[in-house]
């Protein structure tokens, strides 16, 4: 499919039918999540990938018995970090052998003054705007390998914290549960171009 006919066919899909997706499609999803854009190279963003029925269960109580949780293949758990630092150092550490000495130190100097005009709070909403980028990726890859997908911030975030014993320097943002869809795509809304462009 072309890019523009994936935009047009994703749809957000309310039950799946439990089937699993094959390992080959799991890793190119995975592969679509990790070159995700980010401001800074800084990549903010865990992913928590959970496929055990059980777990998905739990979830699913957490999710406001939203039915696309507990009938999907994987649920993609996206979290942002609290603080950018230690993406910052990883970063750091993961480009300095494969940069020039005079590029790197420059490049350093413009991440860490970025960081320091940053307060706690501005880079964790930095982290959770820029985490929707790596979303977007899941989406349409899922899309273009004849899955279904959808996108959803309802549900009980401190629930899919202790299920998920998530560390405390993470939050749950957004989840994706993706598989095989049982229904066929609703016709899509959209404001026109004039409510949108001017």
């Amino acid at each position: 499919m072309e890019l523009h006919d994936i935009i047009k066919k994703r749809h957000a899909a309310k039950l799946f039918t439990g089937e699993k997706i094959s390992s080959e499609h799991l890793e190119k999803l995975k592969e679509s999540i990790r070159l995700a854009p980010s401001s800074f190279n800084w990549q903010p963003w865990k992913i928590k990938i959970v496929s055990d029925k059980k777990v998905l269960e739990s979830l699913y109580k957490a999710s406001y018995d939203q039915p696309q949780v507990k009938t999907a293949s994987h649920l993609f758990v996206f979290c942002s970090f609290n603080s950018l630092q230690d993406n910052n150092n990883k970063l750091l550490d993961e480009m300095k052998p494969n940069m020039p000495k005079e590029k790197f130190d420059g490049f350093k100097i413009m991440l860490e003054s970025a960081l320091k005009n940053m307060s706690p709070e501005e880079q964790e909403r930095m982290s959770e705007r820029e985490l929707f980028l790596a979303v977007q990726n899941l989406l349409l890859t899922a899309t273009s390998l004849e899955l279904a997908s959808c996108p959803m911030g309802g549900f009980a975030h401190a629930e899919y914290a202790k299920i998920l014993e998530l560390p405390e320097n993470l939050k749950a943002i957004v989840v994706v549960p993706v598989g095989i869809s049982v229904e066929e795509p609703r016709q899509k809304f959209r404001f026109a171009h004039e409510d949108i462009f001017f």
